[in-house]
């Protein structure tokens, strides 16, 4: 009798495997949408003529955002000596735009300016 114990341990551990294994086929389908999606969906990249076509403001965001490369709001305000949280306002419309991407570092929000913004802000600068 006692070895029937483990057996049943056993089959219940293969059980719930099968069952994790289910959900992490269902959530990976579900990444595979969201990533055609956001393909389909996602903005052009930011070209020379709408870099020229955005505010003063916008524009000297992101060419001190390309420089940096990435930086949270506060370095980007060092640079353009505006307050964070003007600085935050423009960086958070240049995302909605399409034109920079937030990253979550820790509790801290950084900002990267896509490739072809670094790109054409070394151009325009």
């Amino acid at each position: 009798m006692e070895a029937m114990a483990p057996s049943r341990e056993i089959q219940e551990i293969l059980r719930r495997l099968r069952s994790i294994e289910d959900e992490i086929h269902k959530l990976r389908k579900r990444v595979d949408r969201l990533e055609a999606i956001t393909q389909i969906t996602a903005k052009p990249p930011i070209t020379a003529d709408n870099a020229l076509r955005l505010p003063d403001s916008l524009r000297k965001t992101m060419v001190t955002l390309a420089q940096l490369i990435e930086a949270p709001a506060e370095a980007i305000a060092e640079q353009t000596h505006r307050t964070r949280g003007m600085e935050s306002i423009y960086l958070n419309q240049l995302t909605r735009m399409g034109y920079i991407q937030k990253i979550k570092r820790g509790r801290r929000i950084h900002f990267r300016a896509l490739s072809k913004a670094k790109a054409v802000t070394r151009t325009i600068s």
